[in-house]
């Protein structure tokens, strides 16, 4: 039996095609992971579900990046690995048969251009980092081995053939993204046929460059590979397979994130409202009495008189608002809520010593008094309007809201309308944040 004889090229062959399986392995298992899995939990609100706190998929992204740096170095490594001369190599192919070649080169371009760059814009694939650098590695590498087969057919210089098919591709993708970027929002338009054109440009450039004669001074004698050479080599696959493995396993939930699971506070996510269970339809509320007489002289209102509530929850891209209601309930007269009410929101037992200042309502929409009168079961409102800090905001201890009559703090109650979340610290603040608060307006809401 002839003994098989392992060279030097081999042993480059041998590691540049496992690191490239293992960055194959590993961007597969990533995706998988991935694939369903919410970008993060959502800090949710009373009235919003916004600013991720926790990213469940950033873990993946620098094993993705460790996986395409794999691959890399593999791709290269198999440049020593390959002969310098092909050995089936039987000249240029003539007529039919270099036809047939160049529409097998276009077809397998096509395919490994055109292919990524659809399933990408179409949305038949989850937008995420590892699927998206799967999607991307299976076209280059397509496009890789088709230069590399066709540019070897036209010479018969293989080692230089997956050189020149790296080097056609770096320079390409540059270009591509060089020319068509400037042209947003057509990008995505013009760079899949450009890409095309440049690279079959490229292989024939390539082509011309690799016809010159005299290679036979590349040629080197095959050299055997010794047996530290082989040890390494050995020692290296062992490396290669633990890492795939430990690279492929799910990423481990964040400690911050764990403590709260097991806390049972996980927060909800914005597809929550689909697994909520259904409450009963509540029943018909009762109507407010407006103040129906706001510039009617009275005395000040005391504390003692009135019942206060926080409701109307409202948000958008960052934007909070809601209502502070003031109902005379146990007067006997009128009375007279004078000024801009004063607000504060205790947290923790601490003041969050919010800065409060007048919010302009248009005058075109609503009656506004600096000082208004309410009747007895009369009720006024001012608008409270805040900017979110939910990504510094991380505090869900309880707060109070309180408001500021006859020089006695009072507590005003929570309330929370149909699709809103109840929550006991609905304001997203943080010390010092800013809060506005509107002049007095009567008030017609529904009693919750």
């Amino acid at each position: 039996m002839q003994q098989v004889r392992l060279l030097r090229r081999h042993m480059w062959g041998i590691a540049g095609t496992l690191l490239i399986i293992a960055a194959f392995i590993v961007l597969c298992a990533a995706s998988v992971h991935v694939r369903g899995l919410p970008a993060e939990p959502w800090a949710c609100d009373e009235f919003d579900c916004a600013d991720p706190i926790y990213d469940l998929r950033a873990p993946y992204v620098p094993i993705t990046i460790g996986a395409l740096l794999t691959g890399t170095v593999g791709i290269i490594l198999l440049i020593l690995a390959r002969p310098i001369r092909w050995a089936s190599f039987a000249g240029r192919p003539r007529g039919w048969s270099r036809a047939l070649l160049n529409t097998i080169l276009c077809v397998g371009l096509a395919a490994g251009v055109l292919i990524p760059w659809w399933a990408l814009l179409s949305g038949v694939i989850n937008w995420s980092v590892p699927t998206v650098s799967l999607v991307v590695v299976l076209g280059l590498t397509t496009v890789h081995i088709m230069l590399w087969a066709w540019l070897r057919r036209q010479h018969g210089r293989d080692r230089d053939s997956w050189g020149a098919a790296l080097a056609v591709q770096a320079i390409v993708s540059v270009a591509t993204v060089s020319i068509s970027a400037p042209f947003l929002p057509l990008t995505y338009l013009l760079a899949p046929p450009m890409q095309l054109i440049l690279l079959l440009v490229g292989a024939r450039i390539a082509a011309k460059m690799l016809q010159g004669e005299g290679e036979e001074q590349y040629l080197e004698r095959e050299k055997a590979a010794s047996s530290i050479q082989i040890v390494a080599v050995a020692g290296l696959v062992v490396v290669i397979g633990i890492g795939t493995v430990w690279a492929s396993l799910p990423r481990p939930v964040p400690d911050a994130l764990q403590a709260r699971i097991d806390a049972g506070d996980w927060p909800l996510r914005k597809d929550a409202e689909e697994s909520r269970p259904q409450q009963p339809a509540p029943s018909e509320p009762a109507a407010r009495t407006p103040a129906t007489q706001p510039t009617q002289a009275a005395p000040e209102c005391k504390a003692s008189a009135l019942d206060m509530t926080i409701e109307g929850w409202d948000a958008a891209t960052g934007a909070r608002a809601a209502t502070l209601v003031v109902t005379n309930s146990h007067a006997s007269d009128a009375c007279q809520l004078q000024g801009l009410p004063g607000f504060r929101i205790i947290q923790a037992g601490d003041d969050l010593d919010v800065e409060i200042n007048e919010y302009d309502i248009s005058p075109s929409t609503e009656d506004l008094y600096s000082t208004i009168t309410i009747g007895t079961q009369e009720s006024a409102e001012s608008v409270l309007y805040w900017r979110g800090e939910r990504s510094a905001y991380h505090d869900d201890s309880a707060q109070r809201a309180e408001v500021l009559i006859d020089d006695t703090w009072v507590q005003a109650d929570f309330e929370f309308q149909e699709g809103n979340t109840p929550s006991d610290s609905p304001f997203d603040v943080v010390e010092h944040s800013e809060l506005d608060i509107s002049k007095w307006s009567p008030s017609d809401r529904l009693v919750q």
